[in-house]
């Protein structure tokens, strides 16, 4: 398979979780008592719970493969010095506006008391949480890289292993900076990695075989890493493993043009949906508009083309480019992403 086709079967696994992110968040939580505020059992709400192992999995899984994409090379000093920019910035930046719309607006599901406001960007808050747990998961992965440890398949797999050991515990990690859903997400991105360097030409060329085996094995991962009173864990980081192998086997001879184009803008849509989700939420119900599945594909729709819209207006504005997308103010950009092979969610570090 040509790498043409190869970026554009991932692209499309791209789109498809800005799709699930999106949704998940116009739907909202009944904890969380947010996004159309829907019973428990209603059908949109069952669709989220049973896409909870796959959703930001699927994110740092990509994300693992675009880092086999552009390694680390040489020291981890500048490699995380464009960590840093491409998500540090954003974090401070869109994260910030977000907390303060969210406090001055009326009507929105949750916001930060005032005086809270210094803990923004320590403690995990709304989706930025993930920004948080994916710089530190790029810390201790260039340190892994750069100690040799995972430049072998045998090191990834020890990693991967190792990773499952500490999975159940990661509850007793401080709440600081998004560590316990770092290392909810560090096997993904793990795997990710081995999937580029190691298995991809197996499933993309014997996908009929290789899948079920590797399904099957990761099914038995929890068996590996057995840790007493606690299985159930382990489980559900199997399921995740073996979901993605499932979906990755099906995505191999499935290219969607469509969701591949969603997929190009995954960083922009993930970083700015939550803008348009919430005021399409809002202006409904200012229209008296509450019909559960307008709002859902009203919302959906908002959440996807609004990001890209903003992103290609930012396309002439280097310090908008810098501030809400990390985006270096020396490069010019053109007014569509860069190409597929070294774009993405997160973006490579240059």
């Amino acid at each position: 398979m040509d790498a043409a086709r190869q970026n554009l079967s991932m692209e499309t696994l791209r789109g498809l979780a800005c799709v699930l992110l999106v949704a998940y968040h116009v739907v909202g939580s009944e904890a969380l008592a947010n996004g159309l505020r829907l019973p428990g059992d209603h059908e949109l709400h069952r669709f989220n719970e049973a896409l909870s192992h796959l959703r930001m999995p699927l994110f740092t899984f990509i994300s693992g493969y675009v880092y086999g994409y552009r390694p680390l090379s040489g020291g981890p000093g500048r490699f995380l010095a464009g960590k840093l920019r491409r998500l540090g910035l954003p974090l401070l930046c869109v994260g910030t506006l977000f907390a303060t719309l969210q406090y001055l607006t009326p009507g929105t599901s949750t916001r930060l008391v005032l005086d809270e406001f210094w803990k923004l960007h320590l403690y995990p808050f709304a989706h930025y949480w993930y920004l948080q747990a994916l710089l530190v998961i790029f810390a201790l992965f260039a340190l892994l890289e750069h100690s040799g440890l995972t430049r072998r398949h045998a090191g990834l797999l020890l990693v991967l292993l190792a990773l499952g050991v500490i999975y159940p515990h990661r509850e007793q990690l401080p709440v600081l900076f998004s560590l316990r859903q770092a290392f909810y997400l560090f096997p993904y991105f793990v795997l990710g990695v081995l999937y580029f360097r190691m298995l991809e030409a197996a499933i993309r060329t014997h996908s009929r075989i290789a899948v079920p085996m590797l399904a099957l094995l990761c099914l038995g991962y929890g068996g590996l890493t057995p840790v007493l009173g606690d299985t159930g864990t382990l489980s559900r980081l199997s399921l995740g493993f073996s979901a993605l192998l499932l979906l990755l086997a099906a995505a191999s001879n499935v290219r969607l043009r469509l969701l591949a184009r969603l997929g190009v803008y995954s960083y922009a849509i993930y970083l700015l949906h939550v803008f348009f989700t919430a005021g399409m939420r809002l202006a409904l119900e200012r229209l008296d508009l509450r019909h559960d599945y307008l709002g859902f594909l009203c919302g959906l729709a908002a959440g996807l083309l609004g990001p890209i819209l903003v992103y290609q207006g930012c396309a002439r504005l280097p310090w908008a480019r810098l501030l809400l997308f990390g985006q270096s103010p020396a490069r010019r950009t053109p007014a569509r992403p860069p190409a597929p092979a070294v774009s993405g969610f997160p973006p490579p570090a240059d």
